[in-house]
């Protein structure tokens, strides 16, 4: 073997070239090294630190993006996705965004007053509900924040004074209800936690035989089933899981706050702080809930609480807080009484079928004794309760009769059943004008709004009692109640059930409940004086009553329109409002039904209302007009307040802004109405004119206004441009006042 020989001088020169191109190989190799991207092609990111790119709103929420660990929320798309039959949804459509830790808020914490497990109703069922329950936390909370009040509401800012302690209050608080707070907090966030796993569970099992029905029993239910069948079948069922994964979606995003909120720890704000010095804790069984330590300081249900007190003062009494329910309501049952039927007694017979004829069921008479369960004090131990359904038209326009019979005298209640519910526009007022004196106590069920009016026949009648329902239309806007008619009634129950909360086991079964009114109203020939002695009574000594207290109730709460139309009045010009406020601010801040009122006033309000109705002028509609009109005189306008009295004119957040109408004598609203105003305006009057024809123009404005003269036109017009800022009103109002076309009555035709 040859073997090749290298000298030493060239091993030499050898390894120093070998070098050389080593060094010069290795800048080049750091060079490529440097510049070579050893990762995939595609743009990874970390979920541990989310986009703050705003996304449009979502169309396909089962695609998750990789950019944040929020849901994608891809470009809208000008059609809605279809499902395709022949593939099985497998992945959860997402709707919620899952907020990152750092960012999830905090829940506004909800008072929640505990109360006793209620008993159930016999017939009719609802869910129990076993806290009174408010969104802000309060000390003293009113009905309006109760399980029993309405659920959707119109609420303004002119029904509502105050809900909650004021934060500028200082607080002492012990250190140990501090801790006993927290304490109950971290109790009550666990039991929050087992229910949210609970539920989450309850979807998935859910969302599993939904998946299975899918795939095997659709020919157990159609065995000989079409493609189309089919089709509907699997896009049914794929629709109820879509639905199913949302709501476990949402339950998932729940518990992923809850273990954040484990995380932070109980944080209270200095409402809570002074809701604990007030005696109150969190609900060991619910972390957003708020209890009273000791039962009896809860204000609604405690031993000298509101629904307490309620039912006390009931003809016939009971010391529980349970409210009516409908099938009491309807049957005409109260807890703590036993009800007999007397009608076959030959007494009561014998004028009952002189009335309604034998046999025909229409007149009751039941005689309730007080049992021994019931250790309330009552006015009378029995009661003689006489009941009427006005269905029967015959028996009800001849009840008058039968009270002023020889058994008259024996009647201690009456119950009008079914008013207005298949004979429209029937009258109470004859059948309330003929009630004996002995009588302490009225009970109506009305499903005509108009047959309310006939408690005008009330005045000058005394009761103890009154009590107010509908089977359908009790949480219906526009009732409305004269105050005057009900002064010399001593107490107005109130037992709110709401339909839609109930089950109806048959079609026709009612579910009655309380009144709520929104409404003021005056009768005809009411005046200023009488209108103003009403309104003392509504924001003064029947305050407390629960219909002078608007839709949701409670300290603060009033109805927040007022209806003039079967008036002659023009104008509130001379109803005494600074007399009125003062008296309603007397009351919030001495409100007897909370101990802390005059600690939580937060200053003097003015009463500010959202509807004002007016009559159109008599002759309005007839042959020799062209339409409705209203007629009034610059002096109805000069210090008539319109500016501070409507709701939105003075302080624009209040909302909605005030709207006046105009009544024809059937009561309906006036389109179209021509405005004739008299007389040579004052600066304040032109204010006032300007707030008037402003809220008119908020409900059906008028056609026109006609004035006296071409020079009261234009200072009117002229008056409106100085005071309107904003330009586009002052352009679309030339020539205008208020955006109405204004004339002069020599050109008025």
């Amino acid at each position: 073997m040859q073997i090749f020989y290298v000298s030493k001088r060239k091993k030499y020169l050898i390894g120093a070239a070998a070098s050389a191109i080593a060094v010069s190989f290795s800048f080049a190799l750091n060079e490529v090294v440097n510049n070579f991207n050893w990762e995939s092609p595609l743009v990874a990111y970390s979920p541990e630190a989310p986009s703050i790119i705003l996304k449009n709103i979502p169309n396909d929420t089962a695609f998750n993006s990789p950019v944040t660990n929020s849901k994608f929320i891809p470009v809208q798309k000008p059609e809605p996705k279809k499902i395709e039959s022949d593939t099985p949804v497998v992945q959860p459509q997402k709707v919620e965004k899952i907020l990152p830790k750092v960012e999830i808020p905090k829940q506004v914490k909800k008072i929640v007053i505990a109360t006793p497990k209620p008993q159930p109703a016999p017939k009719i069922t609802r869910r129990v509900i076993s806290r009174v329950e408010s969104t802000v936390p309060i000390p003293a909370p009113s009905v309006s924040r109760t399980a029993s009040s309405p659920v959707h509401s119109t609420a303004t800012t002119t029904q509502r004074v105050q809900t909650s302690p004021r934060q500028s209050q200082s607080v002492n608080v012990s250190p140990g209800a501090v801790e006993q707070a927290k304490a109950n907090w971290r109790l009550g966030l666990a039991a929050s936690t087992r229910r949210t796993e609970a539920n989450i569970a309850a979807r998935v099992a859910e969302i599993a035989e939904l998946e299975r029905q899918l795939k095997h029993e659709f020919n157990r239910y159609y065995p000989n089933g079409t493609d189309e069948q089919k089709k509907v079948f699997e896009e049914s069922l794929r629709y109820q899981i879509w639905v199913a994964n949302n709501y476990k979606t949402r339950e998932d995003n729940y518990l992923k706050f809850l273990k954040q909120q484990a995380i932070e720890g109980p944080k209270f704000s200095e409402i809570d702080y002074k809701s604990i010095e007030r005696g109150m804790t969190v609900d060991p069984n619910d972390h957003h809930g708020w209890i009273f330590v000791n039962p009896d300081d809860n204000p609604i249900t405690g031993k000298n609480g509101l629904y307490r007190q309620r039912n006390q003062n009931r003809l016939l009494s009971n010391e529980g807080w349970f409210q009516r329910n409908p099938h009491g309501i309807a049957n005409q049952n109260y807890e703590g009484w036993d009800k007999a039927d007397i009608s076959s007694n030959s007494e009561w017979k014998t004028e009952i079928d002189k009335v309604a004829g034998s046999g025909s069921g229409s007149i009751k008479v039941y005689q309730y004794t007080q049992n021994a369960q019931n250790k309330h004090k009552a006015v009378k131990s029995q009661i003689i309760a006489v009941s009427i359904d006005a269905n029967d038209k015959n028996a009800f326009e001849k009840f008058q009769e039968f009270l002023k019979s020889n058994v008259g005298n024996k009647i201690d209640a009456v119950v009008l059943k079914n008013v207005g519910t298949k004979n429209k526009d029937q009258n109470i007022d004859k059948i309330l004008s003929a009630l004996p004196n002995n009588v302490q106590k009225l009970t109506l069920f009305l499903d005509d709004q108009k047959a309310i009016n006939g408690l005008s026949a009330l005045r000058g009648k005394k009761l103890k009692e009154l009590e107010l329902y509908s089977n359908e239309k009790a949480i219906a806007d526009n009732w409305a109640i004269n105050p005057n008619a009900v002064a010399d009634v001593d107490f107005i129950s109130f037992d709110y059930n709401n339909a839609a909360d109930f089950h109806k086991n048959t079609p026709d079964e009612q579910i009655p409940g309380s009144i709520l009114f929104d409404t003021l109203r005056w009768d005809k020939g009411d005046d200023a004086t009488k209108i103003t002695e009403g309104l003392k009574l509504a924001f003064g000594s029947k305050i407390y009553q629960r219909p002078f207290q608007g839709r949701h109730g409670g300290k603060g709460g009033y109805p927040p329109k007022l209806d003039f139309s079967e008036t002659n009045i023009k104008t509130i010009k001379n109803l005494k409002f600074d007399e009125i406020d003062q008296i309603f601010n007397d009351n919030i801040k001495n409100w007897k039904e909370d101990k802390y009122a005059s600690q939580d006033y937060e200053g003097f309000k003015k009463l500010r209302f959202t509807d004002i109705y007016f009559a159109a002028d008599s002759n309005s509609g007839s042959s020799t007009n062209s339409g409705p009109t209203f007629s009034a005189n610059v002096s109805d306008f000069e210090g008539s307040k319109y500016t501070d009295k409507l709701s939105g004119i003075s302080e624009r957040y209040d909302s909605p802004s005030g709207r006046i109408y105009f009544r024809d004598e059937a009561g309906q609203n006036q389109q179209n109405v021509t405005f004739n105003i008299s007389g040579t305006p004052s600066e304040d009057a032109k204010e006032q004119l300007k707030a008037f024809v402003e809220a008119v123009n908020n409900a059906y404005p008028f056609s026109k206004i006609v004035v006296d003269s071409e020079q009261i036109k234009q200072d009117l017009i002229n008056f409106y441009q100085e005071k309107t800022k904003d330009p586009r009103q002052k352009q679309a109002s030339q020539g205008k006042f208020a955006l109405r076309e204004i004339s002069v009555k020599s050109s008025s035709s």
